[in-house]
């Protein structure tokens, strides 16, 4: 079992944050950084062995 899965999504992007927490991910940083070549508000989510079972 892998002991951690992330999920890094733009903030603004409603839809995959959702999708992410409703499988259980949890929001473990929110940041300001590059993704895709543009500068934007990232979020990172976490999934740990615990809530993969």
């Amino acid at each position: 079992m892998l002991p951690k899965i992330l999920g890094i999504v733009a903030s603004g992007n409603a839809g995959s944050c959702r999708v992410l927490e409703k499988s259980g991910f949890i929001l473990a940083q929110e940041e300001t950084g590059s993704l895709h070549g543009w500068h934007k508000v990232i979020r990172t989510y976490e999934s740990t062995a615990q809530h993969q079972e």
